[in-house]
């Protein structure tokens, strides 16, 4: 009513007579997200649009973050970062394109297949002899198809031995995925490329440089940040709680950096190391340049065993061969920085002699104990 309101100018603006306090009927909300520097509260303005993420910049030149930074260059602090024109130097922001609740439900690795075990024409110990050439050995389906006929008589397609290696690793992966690893507090990553069907396609690696355990593994189509914190992501659900020094060792691909810094925001913490380049020109390069080395090698010894298997077709084919690669690496291969044990010792494996009998265990364990 007029006794308690008048308009107060052109635009709608009404201010109460009770408490002085100015107000819109019609207020106009806008679809533009705007962020502030929480030095000086200018506006930030849009700098890169990346595949996963916005980054947004201070650009004034006497923000608090530019002229504190800029000093400290002047003084030779080697942890302030430069680029072209000292941009580097000011306040920025990311506005990540995905939540954590879709990251986090996408690092499971679901496989499945229609074949199964228990209808297979064959006896278990060829299952496992066939597992044994093709994983271990790193030998084509062809290949292995031929050696089961010219070693053991045994008439087995090419086909067929997909077909059981498919079905197996849609069993095996529960063993991999819930067993209760025993990790250190360091991982260290990296990232290397495979061909399907003629595209490139990338594997993100973790794993625990001392104890030698594969923690991550999953495919992905791009190397971007999302994988990157999807992967992190898989190998932090090893942990029955992630340590408060958890220390992960990458290479300077900054999608480390940003899947640390979403991490971070959404309750995670760790201590990321990056080795810089081929050479040691600063001292965390030359610090953890060995943990870096040891995921080199992880990398070089799949790739051993994959150029055998001369490529994929198929996605599915790629994560049949990753997921029993990994029960391999992990339960079965003797590493010689070990003492020529595996990395995980189960002690029902020592009572078989052969390896077809430890792939059927393996198998087994994984359907009684840790399916889901």
């Amino acid at each position: 009513p007029n006794e308690y309101l008048y308009l107060n100018n052109g635009n709608n603006q009404y201010l109460c007579k009770c408490c002085d306090n100015t107000f819109s009927v019609n207020t106009k909300h806008y679809d533009e997200l705007s962020y502030y520097c929480p030095h000086c509260n200018s506006k930030l303005e849009l700098f890169h649009d990346r595949s996963n993420y916005l980054v947004y910049k201070c650009h004034n030149y006497k923000c608090s973050y530019y002229l504190d930074a800029l000093d400290k260059q002047a003084k030779g602090d080697k942890s302030i970062k430069t680029g072209f024109d000292n941009d580097k130097l000011h306040y920025s922001y990311r506005s990540f394109k995905f939540d954590f609740k879709d990251a986090n439900g996408n690092d499971k690795y679901t496989f499945t297949s229609k074949i199964r075990l228990d209808r297979a024409h064959h006896c278990p110990q060829t299952i496992g002899t066939v597992l044994t050439l093709l994983i271990n050995y790193g030998l084509s389906s062809r290949k292995v198809a031929a050696l089961m006929h010219d070693l053991f008589a045994v008439s087995i397609s090419h086909q067929t031995v997909m077909n059981y290696a498919e079905a197996c690793a849609s069993v095996i992966q529960d063993l991999i995925c819930n067993y209760k690893y025993e990790l250190s507090n360091t991982l260290s990553g990296d990232e290397t490329y495979i061909k399907i069907s003629g595209s490139t396609f990338y594997i993100f690696f973790f794993s625990d440089p001392d104890k030698k355990i594969i923690t991550s593994w999953k495919i992905y189509e791009h190397r971007d940040t999302k994988a990157a914190v999807e992967s992190l992501l898989m190998s932090f659900k090893k942990y029955e709680k992630i340590p408060d020094d958890l220390l992960v060792i990458t290479d300077g691909n900054p999608i480390y950096e940003a899947a640390q810094l979403f991490l971070d925001m959404n309750g995670i913490k760790f201590n990321l190391q990056q080795v810089i380049g081929l050479t040691n020109k600063d001292e965390v390069s030359k610090t953890y340049r060995p943990y870096k080395q040891i995921e080199e090698r992880l990398n070089r010894t799949y790739k051993q065993n994959y150029y055998g298997t001369n490529g994929y077709s198929n996605l599915k084919g790629a994560q049949t061969y990753m997921i029993l690669y990994v029960c391999y690496f992990n339960f079965l291969r003797l590493h010689s920085s070990l003492n020529y044990k595996s990395p995980v010792e189960i002690k029902e494996l020592d009572e078989y002699d052969f390896m077809y009998d430890k792939w059927i265990h393996l198998i087994n364990l994984s359907t009684k104990n840790y399916a889901t």
